[in-house]
């Protein structure tokens, strides 16, 4: 570039470019983030035994640790697994290796980016950024997020169920998760039959933003062809179940770790509810969110809350020592040298 096509693109002294201004709002969300988590957390030390709660910790069984960690492991195998099944019907085919490498990065970052769809903007990025087609890509992030948002109020509606089947009370439960069932599936039925209205508009069609819009509604519009829904989704929609199981048996490990047994029911029944909440994005990883959760359900069955909170904070640790093979896998990344990128990647690109 000349001088002065360099002088014409100069920031004058002084200036803040663009950029430096959406880093500032970040850092500032960030900050806001985390002083929203730390600020829970704080309200939550003032109204418990700090005591009694490091004497939980020192007691803890490893056994029952051991067990969360290695559920906590499992689970992200069974992302990549999912995951591949809906990148498959788009086309992109990769393995459950591959995936699994991506899902480990991404649910390291993930515990430090606000809310649980942090994991998801990492692991889309990466993939989008070998392979193009970011659209494609993330369409099917929206579908997992959606089918395992979903699996959460299935599972918690079962568990209230059973529950109120086996003489034993659903805590009040029972009739709000079928109202919410109920408004799942009209949001459901009115947003799917918007999607062929809404893919005749253009919607800046010529803009990155456009490209995008139209690929999410492609893969929603593709979602519920009949062939896709049995072949795709369903298979998903059960390893999103399978995914929220396991879940709760972490929970329900972690609990019997610190030598309490909150009850199999009990723990298939507020789990789920306690990742709806986490879905809010007002903290840095969940944390703070989580543990307000965690007190505010099982405190209806008599659990301390020293207990909730410290399951809540070894879940957060949990989730970052099972994510330290991310962090040998990137660095590992960073340390290789660059490859040219593919054409299935560049031709990808305008997707």
């Amino acid at each position: 570039m000349s001088q002065q096509g360099s002088e014409r693109y100069a920031i004058p002294p002084g200036a803040k470019s663009p950029s430096g201004h959406r880093w500032s709002r970040e850092w500032l969300t960030g900050l806001l983030r985390l002083g929203v988590g730390l600020g829970l957390l704080s309200f939550l030390f003032r109204s418990m035994d700090l005591g009694t709660a490091m004497e939980l910790i020192r007691s803890m069984r490893p056994v029952w640790l051991g067990f969360a960690a290695l559920l906590i492991l499992s689970i992200r195998f069974v992302f990549a697994w999912r995951w591949r099944i809906l990148l498959a019907d788009q086309g992109l085919h990769l393995s459950v290796g591959s995936l699994s490498r991506v899902i480990f990065i991404s649910m390291f970052f993930g515990s430090f980016l606000p809310g649980v769809f942090g994991s998801d903007l990492v692991r889309g990025y990466r993939v989008a950024r070998t392979h193009g087609r970011a659209g494609v890509v993330a369409g099917t992030l929206l579908v997992d997020r959606l089918l395992g948002v979903y699996a959460l109020g299935v599972v918690a509606l079962i568990a209230a169920i059973a529950g109120e089947w086996a003489g034993n009370s659903s805590h009040g439960m029972l009739v709000p998760l079928i109202l919410l069932q109920v408004f799942a599936a009209l949001v459901g039925a009115t947003g799917l039959a918007l999607v062929p209205r809404l893919r005749r508009i253009r919607l800046g069609r010529d803009s990155q933003v456009g490209l995008l819009l139209r690929r999410l509604l492609d893969a929603v519009a593709r979602a519920i062809e009949p062939a896709v829904l049995r072949k795709v989704v369903i298979p998903v929609m059960f390893l999103s179940l399978g995914v929220v199981v396991l879940r709760c048996l972490i929970f329900f490990s972690l609990y019997r770790a610190l030598g309490v047994d909150p009850g199999l029911a009990v723990t298939f029944l507020f789990v789920p509810l306690v990742f709806v909440a986490v879905l809010v994005p007002v903290s840095i990883g969940g944390i703070g969110v989580r543990e307000v959760a965690l007190v505010y359900f099982f405190a209806t069955v008599g659990m301390p809350t020293e207990v909730s909170v410290s399951v809540g904070l070894l879940f957060h640790g949990l989730q970052i020592l099972c994510s330290v093979p991310g962090v040998a896998l990137w660095l590992a990344e960073r340390r290789a040298p660059a490859e040219p990128p593919s054409a299935r990647a560049t031709s990808g690109a305008s997707d």
